[in-house]
């Protein structure tokens, strides 16, 4: 890929990026209404992105440890984050809950930062390093955080669909 072109992908893709992750931040931060299909829609989604990365993984070990071990480290992580969360179960009323910031706000810099250090590996690298250096999904270590974050997610907003019908 010519370097003009290879510099020009990260400068269309940051203010996205940046973006998605102030949303993410906002969402993790302060009492948020109850709405049951914006947590069903997370969890199918974080959900086929893990189904995705372990069908990838499936025959490569390193790989499927690093995805498998991150969604059970992040299904643990959950627990922890429902046992933190604040409930408001209003009878006839709009639910409201308010998730532990510390472990929200942990984990979605956690991911940014190893997509972006990742990003600036493959991107900003002289051709030597590049060559040495994994692709973006093949490196354990990135598999294990977005696995630690789709686990977190998947578990997380299940327990909170299931402690609010309660």
């Amino acid at each position: 890929m010519p370097a003009s072109t290879r510099n020009l992908i990260p400068a269309l893709l940051l203010p996205w990026f940046a973006w998605r992750m102030y949303r993410r931040f906002h969402r993790n931060v302060g009492r948020q209404p109850l709405h049951a299909s914006r947590l069903v829609t997370g969890i199918v989604i974080f959900g086929l992105i893990a189904v995705l990365l372990l069908a990838v993984s499936f025959a490569v070990p390193h790989l499927l440890a690093g995805i498998g071990g991150g969604l059970v480290l992040g299904g643990l992580l959950a627990l922890i984050g429902l046992h933190l969360t604040q409930f408001e179960i209003n009878q006839g009323g709009p639910h409201f809950y308010t998730p532990n910031t510390y472990i929200g706000v942990g984990l979605s810099l956690l991911l940014a930062g190893r997509i972006l250090y990742r990003i600036g590996v493959l991107y900003f690298s002289d051709d030597a390093l590049l060559s040495s250096s994994p692709a973006l999904m093949q490196s354990p270590l990135t598999l294990l955080t977005v696995g630690l974050t789709a686990g977190y997610y998947i578990a997380y907003n299940a327990g909170v669909l299931i402690r609010s019908r309660r």
